[in-house]
């Protein structure tokens, strides 16, 4: 037998991309549609995006947030002010600690699972439930 030609390989090589890209656009339709089932669900309970919810698209999967309670956001804005006047950056812990207990999706393990994975996530999302808190009109409010 023969090796195969150029062309050959060519070919297969497009067939094997052709089928990664398929499996790509339905894990996004896939992605889409949870998401829009949330904004659903969240518009229903709470009203417009951005009021007194957000949802935030992330790599590990869409995350929805809820204005809890105020001793949460004076004591995180306590931690940011103390950070600032030290020329310090926010911990992570303390931005853990103001946006779990205003997650409402994923459930907590989830959300813990996702986090120690991309720790990072929290400055994100810290910043957009601080707005949140702050009132401020959420300009990405409807765009995932």
């Amino acid at each position: 037998m023969s090796e195969p030609t150029i062309e050959e390989k060519l070919a297969l090589a497009r067939e094997k991309k052709a089928k990664r890209e398929a499996a790509v656009e339905v894990a996004s339709q896939a992605r889409e549609l949870e998401i829009l089932e949330l904004e659903e669900e969240y518009e229903t309970k709470f009203g417009p995006r951005g009021n007194s919810w957000e949802l935030i698209d992330t790599v590990e999967g869409p995350v929805v947030i809820r204005l809890g309670e105020s001793v949460l956001f004076k004591k995180f804005n306590a931690e940011v002010d103390a950070a600032s006047t030290n020329k310090k950056p926010v911990e992570i812990a303390h931005q853990h600690n103001f946006v779990l207990p205003n997650v409402l999706h994923p459930d907590p393990d989830k959300f813990k699972a996702m986090v120690a994975k991309r720790p990072g996530m929290l400055g994100v999302l810290s910043t957009r439930l601080w707005a949140l808190y702050n009132g401020r009109a959420n300009e990405n409010a409807g765009k995932a």
